[in-house]
């Protein structure tokens, strides 16, 4: 199994593992806004530091493009890699989480814990990007055919 399967399938699965057992006792979103974007930034900052300590002797040994990927190709070979059915799903899951974004910011104030707000307008802004990311890349495939 290469690295970046194993650190995928391993370190993911114990992510989400460990975030049910973690929210079971300790929830971030129980607490004022600041507190879940600390966590979640905390959680992304570990999540690079793993990627670099796993990956950077493999990258160390590659050279530097001498300019940076147009966005344009990269969606192009991530449509190249996925098949329609795929990147429809990408979409169509990316939009479920934006749906729950938007009922958790529009709950009734009474049934909302205190940050479920900020968490609410996070899945809506990052899962909205996700959803035009996935969108393009459809289209990019479809205008191949």
């Amino acid at each position: 199994m290469n690295r970046q399967l194993a650190l995928m399938k391993y370190g993911f699965g114990s992510f989400i593992v460990g975030q049910s057992i973690l929210f079971a006792f300790w929830s971030p979103a129980k607490y004022h806004p600041a507190v879940f974007l600390g966590y979640l930034a905390v959680v992304v900052v570990l999540f690079c530091l793993v990627g670099w300590l796993a990956f950077r002797r493999l990258v160390s040994s590659l050279q530097r493009l001498a300019r940076r990927l147009p966005i344009r190709q990269f969606y192009q070979s991530m449509a190249d890699r996925h098949s329609a059915g795929a990147l429809v799903l990408g979409i169509l899951g990316s939009l479920l989480f934006v749906w729950g974004g938007y009922w958790m910011t529009t709950r009734p104030a009474s049934m909302k814990l205190v940050s479920e707000s900020v968490i609410g307008w996070t899945c809506i802004v990052l899962f909205g990007l996700a959803a035009v990311g996935w969108g393009y890349a459809l289209m990019l495939k479809l205008s191949r055919r």
